[in-house]
Parts: C-alpha cells; sequence; structure tokens
C-alpha cells in the first residue's frame, strides 16, 4: 500500500509593501521567529534574517543539510506575514529560498552574480594559520637559541722565558728615567792571608809504622835488639825501632816499622812472631798490635803554579770587597750603594809558596787598585723592567723579571765624573696577551669545542684549553661573538 500523501501546506502570500510602511523592528521579528529545536542545523554566524518575503526575483539560496525526522514545513514568517515550506523527506532540500532587501540599480550594475564569485574553504584558513604558527614557533625558537646560548673559554696561559741586554748610565745626579743614581769611587787595599794548600793529590809510598806490645811469659827477662824481625800471619815483616828488654812475666810497649815501603804494610791489628827467638821461646815471648800500621801509601799535596795564582785572585777581590765596604761609608745617600759592581787589579802579590813541594799552607800578600761603582739596585731593576717590556714580542706581556739572574758588567768608569757605564742583562718571564689574534671570539664562533682546544692548544705559551657550552647539549659555540667568555690563568 503506497505511503499516505500529506496534504500540502497553504502558501501564504505575503502583501505588497506600501509606501510610507516602516521596516519591522528586531524585537517584532524575535518575537514571531520560533525557537530553534534541538536537532536543527545552526544557521551560519553571517546569516541575517530577512525582514520580508520578497519576489522570487530577489531570492537568494541557502545550503542546508537534511536532517532526519525533522518537520515537514519550514515556516518564514516576516512583515506581519508567513509562508509555509514544504519540507520532502524523500528528497533532501538542498537550497531554500529566502528573501533580502531589494538591491539599489547602482548596487545591481556592479554586483557579482555569486556564481561568479570564487568560493574561500575553510581548509585555506587553516592552512594559513598552521603556517603562521609553525613561523612562529621557529622564530621563537630560533631567538631563544641566539638569547640563552653561551659559551665559557678558559685559557691556561704558561711562562715563556726572554731577556734582553740593555745599557745603564750611572751618575751622581740622573738626567732621566734611563739613568741610574749612583757613584764611581777608587782606592787601594793590602792584606795578608794563610791559605790552604789543596794542590795536586798524589800517592807517597812510605814504610807502615804502628805501636806494638812485646809479651814475655818466660820466667826471666828477654832482651831484644833494634832491627828485631816481627812477622805477621799474612807474611809482611816488620822490625823493632830500638833495643827493648821485657821484663819476665812482662810485657812492654815499643814501636815497629814495615821492612819493606809499600801499600802492603798497611795492616790491621794483629799478632806477630819472632823469628829470631828458637821455636820453643816464640810460643812465650811474641808482639800484638792493638792498631793498624799506616803510612805504606799516603796522599799529599803538591803546590802547583795554577793553585798559587788561584789563591792570588780570590785574595785580591777578598781585599777589593773589604775595600769596597770602607768606600760605600763615604757615599752621601746610603740606598745610592744598595746594589755595588767593582774591579780590582793587583798591583804587588806575593806568597811563601814553593811550587812543586807538598805544603800544607802558604801566606799570600796582595796589594789592589780598587775601582767601585755604586748604584741604586731598586732603580735599576725598574729600568731593567722597563727595557725588558719594551723589547718584548707584541703579542705578549712581561709577567715579572727574575732579580737573582741579573747581571751587571763594568764597560767604562769615569772617577773624575763619578759616572759609570753598566751592561745588564735582564732575564724573565712572558705570557701570551689576552688581546692575541687568536683570542678574538669573532673567530670562534661556529666552531666546535674540539676545534677551539685544537686551535687555541697549539699555540706557543698556552698549557691547556678548557670549554663549556650552555645548555650543555651544544657541541659548537654560539654564532654570536658576545655570547663568547673568555678568561685567563
Amino acid at each position: 500500500m503506497p505511503p499516505k500523501k500529506k496534504p500540502a501546506a497553504k502558501k501564504r502570500v505575503a502583501p505588497r509593501r506600501k509606501k510610507g510602511d516602516l521596516e519591522p523592528s528586531a524585537e517584532l521579528a524575535a518575537a514571531v521567529t520560533p525557537p530553534a529545536p534541538p536537532w536543527a542545523v545552526p544557521p551560519p554566524s553571517d546569516f541575517i534574517a530577512p525582514p520580508s518575503v520578497v519576489p522570487e526575483e530577489h531570492m537568494v539560496s541557502l545550503d542546508v543539510d537534511t536532517v532526519h525526522d525533522a518537520p515537514t514545513t519550514l515556516a518564514i514568517k516576516g512583515h506581519g506575514e508567513a509562508a509555509d515550506l514544504p519540507i520532502d523527506h524523500n528528497e533532501p532540500v538542498r537550497h531554500i529560498a529566502v528573501g533580502r532587501p531589494t538591491p539599489s540599480p547602482a548596487a545591481r550594475s556592479t554586483a557579482v552574480p555569486r556564481a561568479a564569485r570564487p568560493a574561500v574553504h575553510l581548509s585555506v584558513y587553516r592552512k594559513l594559520a598552521t603556517t603562521f604558527i609553525g613561523l612562529a614557533v621557529l622564530l621563537l625558537g630560533f631567538v631563544l637559541y641566539l638569547s640563552f646560548t653561551r659559551a665559557a673559554v678558559t685559557v691556561v696561559r704558561s711562562a715563556l722565558p726572554i731577556s734582553t741586554t740593555f745599557t745603564a748610565k750611572v751618575a751622581p745626579e740622573p738626567q732621566d728615567a734611563s739613568t741610574v743614581p749612583g757613584a764611581v769611587l777608587e782606592t787601594v787595599a793590602e792584606g795578608t792571608k794563610t791559605v790552604a794548600a789543596s794542590g795536586e793529590k798524589t800517592i807517597v809510598e812510605g814504610k807502615a809504622c804502628g805501636a806494638v806490645t812485646i809479651v814475655n811469659t818466660q820466667a826471666k827477662a828477654q832482651p831484644l835488639v833494634a832491627t828485631t824481625r816481627l812477622l805477621s800471619p799474612e807474611g809482611v815483616l816488620f822490625r823493632l825501632e830500638r833495643n827493648v828488654t821485657v821484663p819476665a812475666n812482662g810485657r812492654l810497649e815499643t814501636r815497629a816499622c814495615a821492612d819493606q815501603p809499600g801499600k802492603a804494610g798497611d795492616i790491621d791489628p794483629t799478632r806477630f812472631t819472632i823469628p829470631g827467638l828458637a821455636a820453643a821461646l816464640q810460643e812465650k815471648t811474641y808482639a800484638v798490635s792493638t792498631a793498624s800500621m799506616t803510612g805504606g801509601a799516603v796522599e799529599v799535596s803538591v803546590i802547583t803554579q795554577q793553585e798559587v795564582d788561584a789563591a792570588v785572585a780570590a785574595y785580591a777581590r777578598e781585599v777589593a770587597g773589604q775595600a769596597a765596604e770602607t768606600l760605600k761609608k763615604l757615599l752621601s745617600r746610603p740606598e745610592v750603594g744598595s746594589g755595588v759592581f767593582f774591579k780590582e787589579q793587583v798591583v804587588r802579590r806575593e806568597t811563601t809558596a814553593k811550587v812543586g813541594e807538598s805544603q800544607p799552607t802558604f801566606d799570600v800578600t796582595v796589594a789592589v787598585h780598587v775601582e767601585a761603582v755604586f748604584y741604586d739596585k731598586q732603580t735599576l731593576l725598574r729600568v731593567a723592567e722597563a727595557s725588558l717590556r719594551a723589547a718584548a714580542p707584541a703579542d705578549k706581556e712581561v709577567r715579572g723579571i727574575t732579580a737573582d739572574g741579573l747581571t751587571v758588567e763594568l764597560v767604562a768608569s769615569d772617577t773624575a765624573a763619578k759616572s759609570a757605564t753598566l751592561s745588564v742583562t735582564v732575564p724573565g718571564e712572558a705570557v701570551l696577551k689576552e688581546t692575541h689574534e687568536a683570542f678574538d671570539p669573532e673567530k670562534l664562533t661556529g666552531l666546535s669545542v674540539e676545534d677551539v682546544q685544537r686551535d687555541l692548544g697549539s699555540l706557543d705559551g698556552v698549557e691547556s684549553v678548557t670549554v663549556k657550552i650552555t645548555p650543555a647539549f651544544l657541541k659548537r659555540l654560539p654564532n654570536l661573538a658576545d655570547h663568547i667568555d673568555i678568561t685567563f690563568e
């Protein structure tokens, strides 16, 4: 049985508007418009309810999705009139005519037909928004990277030896900063000294001698003559130096020397037999030593000419030093004498040494002409340091001078003007300057940690290089030079 058709809704025709009629108010339209059921599709945000039913030629199309189990009619109200539009559920409604105000002739002539207008889909806006957000995130990440990425480079510099030689003028009244306050004085000093001979060491052979005790266990005295033989267990023969008589059941101490010179006679304490006595008496009368025999080989010093000359020169310098201390007391300002350099010339020498002979000591007498150059040591050190800094290479700076290694030599002197010229050699230590071109942060931007450590560590004067990057997971230094901090140790 075919389904029963519903009767068509009666079409209501809106009366024509007369000239002078007022437009319905928004309150009236809201009052006559029923509330939308929960199943209804909400209208677009830019939808405007038509104020009245208008002729067909002024109708516009509105796309509406089909909703199942929806009412069979759609009521449109406006301007006091209403029209019911039938809805067939078997034929989805795609277009519903909705009235809109009649455009003016000018607007009608310039209006673009709806079919010719390009359709802008929501997906296009979504893509644009997604792209914009992605670019914004990337830009934000780049800004954060530039802002928070930093690198700390620590360079440990090693000291390099450096030295220079310059001439310094010494004068009582310095005229410039390179002149050292001082004076030149002279005198003649004399002295005599006993010097211990050291000479050439040589071995001289002699007869070893030592003390022996003769023991007699007989009931009668035993006389022994000089040169009586005493024989050691090793077969070394000694002889008594004098005649002796050993009392019965007694003992007597005397002296014995080796029969032959040489080191063989230097023996340790031992017991001697007396071969000149009968065999039976040798057990009752014998000799013993309680100390070693010495003198078989003796090391003696033989004075040489070189030893005499060295002793004279050493004593002459000693006399010159004493004379310089005496001259120092003549200075008007004590600080001027904080440093002293003197030269001596021996004008007379005498000695009791006999070249080629063995002597334990000998006397030396000298007369010395002394010329002493006094200078302010602190001022000389300042001038030396300034000279060393001026002579340092452009990429190095002087850390300090080695005062103990300062060498001063007298080049010329004028006792009348009390002035002199000194040749000064000053050693010191230097390090690479912090402004060295290799330490320029611009040259380190974008480099890896390994590259920085290799490049800086290969410099002469760099002991070690440490690089710390924040955040720690980064392996390269920032691309901004002002984000790289370099410290030196």
